[in-house]
């Protein structure tokens, strides 16, 4: 389906939110409630690679996050099509507090209403994102890998490396940020 090995225990494919493992964090520095570090069963990531995404608007800052709306054209490729029912599958899941292994997260989640990651768009479906860290962004020119910048991505395509980042719990709303982990630009449009 996508560049994520189907034999990976850790991707998106091979996950239901009932296995997901949530350990909340320190950090109360943010507009959220709770954030909670989200993992597999067996302590990793969840991860989710894809293939020709279309990078429209390149790095936005919001809320003192550096945004990145990715989106894909499940009309136009297979590919992303499996992708976004994966995701729609996955997010429906969210909805409900108990597909939910957390008694904690369920009862935190009580009378709030989830807030989608992935939304339609005019070409197809946006895929919020969130850079963290130090992610890997580069072009290869001929053989050379060429180290890129977030202010270089606007207007491209690009393959990504995505993992589960934190599920968040607000006032009325909750929801998990992806965490940008590689974004390999493949063209410029």
């Amino acid at each position: 389906m996508s560049a994520t090995p189907l034999n990976n225990p850790n991707a998106i494919e091979n996950t239901t939110v009932k296995s997901l493992r949530m350990k909340k964090t320190k950090d109360t520095s943010n507009k959220f409630k709770k954030n909670y570090f989200v993992t597999g069963k067996d302590g990793h990531r969840i991860t989710l690679s894809i293939k020709n995404v279309s990078i429209p608007f390149g790095c936005e800052e919001f809320h003192g996050r550096n945004i990145v709306n990715m989106e894909i054209h499940p009309k136009h490729d297979n590919i992303h099509h499996n992708i976004k029912a994966t995701l729609t599958t996955f997010e429906e899941q969210l909805k409900d507090p108990e597909n939910f292994y957390s008694k904690e997260v369920t009862e935190d989640m009580k009378g709030k209403g989830y807030y989608p990651n992935i939304r339609k768009s005019e070409n197809g479906y946006i895929i919020r994102t969130v850079l963290f860290g130090s992610p890997e962004i580069y072009t290869n020119i001929g053989k050379f890998k060429t180290v890129l910048t977030k202010n270089d991505i606007a207007k491209t395509t690009a393959d990504v490396d995505l993992e589960i980042g934190t599920f968040w719990i607000a006032d009325s709303q909750y929801g998990f940020l992806w965490y940008v982990k590689k974004i390999e630009v493949t063209d410029i449009c």
